[in-house]
C-alpha cells in the first residue's frame, strides 16, 4: 500500500490565562482605598501583605529573567582555529589561496584571498583589500580594550569565492563577518571583477552599454523584476527603500561578479534594497537577460568560452533521466506527468525543476522508496555522494543554508549529480514557534545561499523538527516535506553499534512510497544508508527522488496537497552537530 509519506505535525499549544499587574494593582487600591472601604482595616492589612508579595515576586520575576550566557573564551578560540583550519574555498586551475590567520590575543583574525599566477597585479589588488579589512578591523579591537566573558573575543573571518570566466575575466566575492566590539558585521559582501590579461578591474561601464540612453533603466526594471521574486523582499517590502536601491543609478549596481553559468550576481548589502532585518540579499540573472545592453567591447569577455550556447547546455538539472546510472544505455522516456494544479511546481526559470518520472520506473507497479538526508552539506557528504554515485542512485538533500558557505563545492557536486535539492530553512528554526513571516524568512535566505552556488532556488522545503501545521503550510504556499521513517539515527552517531541499529530502523519502516529521514552530518548515517540501500534494491525496490516520489503519487490517485495527517508528530530534537555549531540536526 502506498504511504502517506508527507505530513504535518498539528502542533497544539494549550493557553493560560492570568491577571495583569495593572489590574491586580486596580485591585488593592481599591482596597485600601479608605473612603470606600473605611471600616475594614483588616482588609486594608491583607492588601497590604498582598502588595508586599506582589512586589517580591516582581523583584524575583526580574531576578530570573535570563541572562546572556557568559562566553567560554577558550572554547570561543578552540571553534575559531578549527573553523580557520577546516573551511573549504573553491581553488580552480591556476588560482591558490593564501591566508592570514591571528589566534593568539584579544583578536581573531582568518583572512582568505586569492593568488592569481597569471596576474600580479589582481593578485597585489586583492591582498591590498584584505590587509585594509583586517587594519579596519585590529584598530576598531585594540580601541575596546581587553575583551570579556560578556563580550567574548573579537573576531574577523573574511573568505572569498572566485568566478573564472574562461581565461579571460575573474569576478571574486568576499563575505565578511566579523565583531569587533564596536561594530557587527554578518553577511557583507564585496566583490571584485578582473581582466585576467591586463589586470585592469571592471566598473559596471566595461558590462553593460551606460552610453545607450535607456541601459541603467532597463537594468534597474530586470533586477527589480527577480528581486521581487524573492520572497524575503516581497515579505520586507518598504517601497521607497527598494525604489531608490533599484533605481536606474550605476552606483546601485556596482556589486557584482559574472559567472562561468553565463550569469551576473548582484549583491545588496543589508539595508540597501530591503530592511536590514532581510540581510544581505543576492540576485542571479542570466546574461542573455541582458544581451541587447551588454557592452560589445567586452561580449566575448563576459560570455567566455560558453558564448552562444543556450542556457541549458551543461545544466546539471537538465538530466534526461538522473535515475540510470551514468553508462546505462538503456532508452528511456519520460513520463508526462500533468503537475499543473500544484502552484508550487509550476514555476519560472530561476526555480530547480521536477526530477523526471521516466519509463526506468513503472510507477504503478514498482516498489518506489526515497532517501532523504538533512542538515547538510557536512564531512561526512562526499563519502555519501561517493557511495551514490558507485550504485547509480539520486537522492533528495534537504540542506540548511547557513552551512552552504562552508561547503559549497559539495553543495554544487550534489547538484551536478543530479541529486535533489530542498531547502531545510536558514539557521534550523522551528516553524511553529517563530511564525509564518520569519519561516518565509528562513526558507528565502536559504534559497538565496543555494542559488548563488547552483543558480537555482529549490521547489521544496523540509520544516526543521517537522514543526509544521497545515495552515502555516497552506501560507507559505511550498510543498512541506516529511517523512514515513525516522530514523532517529542522531542518536546513534558515536556508537559503536550505531551503524547496525540504523540500519535496522530503515529495514524495519521501509515500504512502497515511503521516505527515509537520515542525516549526511555522521558517519554512522552513511555506512547504514549503504547497506541499506544494497539490500532494499535486493528486494525489488527502485530509489526516486522526493519530486518524483509525488509525481508517482498523483498517478497513483493520491491527493497530495500538503499530505496532511494528523497522528504525525515531529521527531525529538537531536543535539547540535559537533562539527558546526551553527547547524542543529533536529
Amino acid at each position: 500500500m502506498f504511504s502517506y509519506f508527507v505530513t504535518f505535525p498539528q502542533m497544539c499549544r494549550g493557553k493560560t490565562r492570568s491577571l495583569s499587574i495593572t489590574s491586580f494593582c486596580g485591585i488593592i487600591s481599591f482596597m485600601i482605598d479608605r473612603k470606600r472601604r473605611k471600616p475594614y482595616k483588616r482588609v486594608r492589612t491583607t492588601a497590604l501583605f498582598l502588595c508586599a508579595i506582589l512586589l517580591a515576586c516582581l523583584l524575583m520575576g526580574c531576578a530570573s529573567k535570563p541572562q546572556p550566557a557568559a562566553v567560554d573564551l577558550d572554547q570561543q578560540r578552540t571553534e575559531f582555529v578549527s573553523m580557520a583550519q577546516n573551511h573549504v574555498v573553491d581553488e580552480p586551475s591556476g588560482i591558490r589561496r593564501e591566508s592570514v590567520t591571528v589566534t593568539e590575543g584579544n583578536y581573531l583574525i582568518s583572512a582568505d584571498y586569492p593568488v592569481v599566477e597569471a596576474s600580479e597585479v589582481i593578485s597585489g589588488s586583492l591582498r591590498g583589500f584584505v590587509d585594509q579589512e583586517i587594519s579596519a578591523f585590529q584598530t576598531e579591537a585594540e580601541s575596546m580594550g581587553t575583551p570579556n566573558e560578556d563580550t567574548g573575543l573579537f573576531a574577523l573571518a573574511l573568505t572569498y569565492k572566485p568566478y573564472p570566466v574562461g581565461t579571460g575575466l575573474l569576478s571574486v566575492k568576499f563575505t565578511k563577518n566579523a565583531n569587533s566590539g564596536k561594530t557587527n558585521v554578518k553577511n557583507y559582501i564585496q566583490s571584485f571583477v578582473y581582466q585576467i590579461a591586463t589586470g585592469a578591474q571592471f566598473g559596471i561601464a566595461d558590462v553593460f552599454d551606460t552610453a545607450r540612453p535607456d541601459c541603467l533603466t532597463i537594468l534597474s526594471e530586470t533586477v527589480r523584476q527577480y528581486l521581487l521574486a524573492n520572497e524575503i523582499v516581497r515579505g520586507n517590502l518598504e517601497e521607497n527603500l527598494f525604489q531608490q536601491g533599484t533605481a536606474a543609478d550605476a552606483q546601485n549596481f556596482s556589486n557584482f561578479a559574472v559567472t562561468p553559468k553565463n550569469k551576473v550576481l548582484f549583491f545588496f548589502n543589508k539595508g540597501t534594497v530591503a530592511p536590514s532585518e532581510a540581510g544581505t540579499l543576492e540576485v542571479c540573472i542570466p546574461l542573455s537577460d541582458f544581451d541587447a545592453i551588454l557592452n560589445p567591447a567586452n561580449k566575448e569577455l563576459l560570455y567566455g568560452t560558453g558564448a552562444g550556447q543556450s542556457a541549458a547546455a551543461g545544466d546539471p538539472a537538465a538530466v534526461t533521466d538522473p535515475t540510470a546510472p551514468k553508462d546505462s544505455t538503456t532508452p528511456v522516456e519520460t513520463i508526462p506527468v500533468d503537475m499543473s494544479e500544484y502552484s508550487q511546481f509550476v514555476r519560472g526559470e530561476e526555480f530547480m525543476q521536477m526530477t523526471p518520472l521516466t519509463t526506468a520506473i513503472d510507477p504503478m507497479n514498482d516498489k518506489v522508496i526515497a532517501f532523504t538526508f538533512d542538515d547538510g552539506p557536512a564531512p561526512a557528504t562526499p563519502a555519501l555522494l561517493d557511495l551514490l554515485k558507485q550504485t547509480g542512485d539520486k537522492a533528495t538533500f534537504f540542506v540548511v543554508g547557513d552551512r552552504i558557505a562552508s561547503y559549497e563545492d559539495t553543495l554544487k557536486r550534489i547538484y551536478d549529480e543530479g541529486h535533489e535539492i530542498g531547502s531545510h530553512s536558514y539557521s534550523h528554526v522551528y516553524p511553529t514557534e517563530v511564525g509564518y513571516g520569519a519561516t518565509l524568512e528562513e526558507y528565502a535566505k536559504a534559497n538565496d545561499a543555494i542559488e548563488a552556488v547552483v543558480g537555482k532556488r529549490t521547489l521544496i522545503d523540509r520544516p526543521p523538527g517537522g514543526y509544521m501545521t497545515e495552515d502555516l503550510a497552506a501560507q507559505l504556499d511550498r510543498e512541506q516535506i516529511y517523512w514515513t521513517v525516522d530514523t532517529e539515527d542522531w542518536k546513534y552517531k558515536d556508537d559503536p553499534n550505531g551503524v547496525e541499529t540504523i540500519y535496522q530502523n530503515i529495514m524495519a519502516g521501509a515500504s512502497d512510497g515511503g521516505i527515509i529521514l537520515l542525516h549526511d552530518l555522521y558517519d554512522n548515517s552513511v555506512q547504514a544508508a549503504g547497506r541499506a540501500i544494497a539490500d532494499l534494491k535486493a528486494q525489488g525496490y527502485k530509489l526516486v527522488t522526493v519530486t518524483q516520489m509525488l509525481q508517482i503519487a498523483k498517478l497513483r490517485g493520491h491527493d497530495i496537497p500538503y499530505f496532511w495527517n494528523k497522528t504525525a508528530s515531529p521527531k525529538e530534537e537531536a543535539p547540535t552537530a559537533p562539527e558546526e555549531t551553527t547547524a542543529p540536526d533536529a
